[in-house]
Order: structure tokens, then sequence, then C-alpha cells
């Protein structure tokens, strides 16, 4: 097992800070502008950096630095290994899904990249209490993506609300089929979006608007639309399974 605590690792201020804290003052926002611009600006020859993730430190990257053979000794770099280089990710091809608070994770994490704006943020029965209440900016909404999709499977552990672009209710949104123990239905939802990705039939819903905790309106029997699946595909209603 490597350390990270060497002179080729990040430090941990770095590599492994996973909090998500807001920072959009005038100020970080030139700090961010200057960090990301100035290198193409410079006369310095080399202004790429490199970091490596193993197995062995999933969380701490371990930087190999060019014309320092002694860095790529110590970080582990097994040329034998299958090596996948990221660079030059673009926003629209990034998606995040995420499970009861994780819903509300990937749409802090969201919100954390503004101005730019990930595609799709699939949001698997997001966690309801503590979030009901919540403003937008506090929870897991529509503008943390591009188009952010809701499937809603639990009215004790979820939310009922619809807080994406799309939100679809199978059954619903609570006490789903073959389920007698406690969450089982808020877990019903990730289940849900993995057959979605592998059906040839799919879950197809109809639009509809909630008017009150029993009553539900269907508007067009005939116009379905797809859950889950990918890619996604965007669209702006409340549906029912």
């Amino acid at each position: 097992m490597y350390s990270c605590k060497d002179a080729y690792a990040l430090p941990a201020s770095l590599a492994c800070d996973h909090t998500l804290k807001a920072n959009t003052t005038y100020i970080s926002f030139l700090k961010k502008f200057f960090r990301h611009f100035l290198p193409f600006l410079s006369n310095d020859r080399v202004r790429m950096r490199f970091f490596l993730y193993k197995r062995d430190f999933p969380d701490c990257a371990r930087e190999i630095r060019i014309d320092d053979d002694a860095s790529i000794q110590l970080s582990g770099f097994n040329a034998e290994h299958p090596t996948r280089i990221l660079a030059n990710l673009h926003m629209l091809d990034v998606y995040m899904i995420g499970h009861s608070m994780g819903c509300h994770i990937a749409g802090s994490a969201g919100r954390q990249l503004r101005p730019q704006r990930i595609h799709t943020i699939f949001a698997l029965d997001p966690a309801g209490p503590k979030f009901r209440n919540l403003n937008a900016n506090q929870r897991l909404s529509e503008s943390d993506a591009v188009y952010v999709e809701v499937i809603h499977t639990s009215d004790i552990l979820g939310i009922q609300q619809d807080i994406g672009h799309a939100s679809f209710y199978p059954n619903f949104g609570k006490g789903q089929k073959n389920c007698y123990k406690f969450g089982c239905s808020h877990g019903r939802a990730y289940h849900y979006f993995a057959e979605s990705l592998t059906s040839e039939l799919g879950f197809w819903g109809i639009k509809c608007e909630k008017i009150s905790e029993h009553t539900w309106i269907l508007y067009n029997e005939e116009e379905e639309v797809r859950m889950g699946g990918e890619p996604s595909t965007p669209k702006n209603e409340a549906s029912l399974l």
C-alpha cells in the first residue's frame, strides 16, 4: 500500500478534501479565472500536470512530474497495467446519479460547477426528511444540471415534490409492489433505474398532475414518456407509471 505522505503526493487539502462548500465571491472567481487561463498565456515550457490514481490510493492522487524520473518510480506507476487518461472533460458529457441523500449531494456538486452545467442528474428517490421544506439552494433542484430527472418511490423516506425537470412516480411514488420491510420502497428506485438501462421495453409514464394526496389527473394516455435509460431523454413534465 502506497502512502500519500511524501514529496510526490498532493497535500491532503488538495487531494482528499471532499467537502462541498459554496464559494462564489468575486475574489474566488478571479482566482479560478487566473488559475485556469494564465498557464496558456505564460512562456513557461511546461504547464500541464499529471496525477496518478490507483486502487492502492484511489482518493489521494500522486503527481508524476515531467523531467523527473524519480517521481515516476516512486508514484507506483506500472506501464503494464491498463491506464486511463482523462483530459478535456466536457460538462455536457457528465452524468451524475444519486440515491437518497446522494441526490442532494449530486445537486450540490452541480451548483459548485456554475457557471458551467453538467448534462444530467438522475435522482433516485431523493431523501425527504429534513429536505422537504428547504429552498432550492439547499437541496436538489432543476437548476443543478441541464436536465434533472427524478424517480419517486417512497413517501416516507423520499420527497414527493416535483423538484426536477421531469418527475416519475412508479405506483404513485409510494408502497412499491412486494415491499414489506421498512426502506424497501425507498431502495426500489435504483433497481428501476438499473433495469431501465438494460431493458428493451423500458418503463413508460403518462403525463399527469397531482392535485391532492389521493387524486391525480391524467392528461393524455396516448403520449407516453420513457423513464431513465441512457442517454437521457430530456422532458419537462410530471409523469406517472
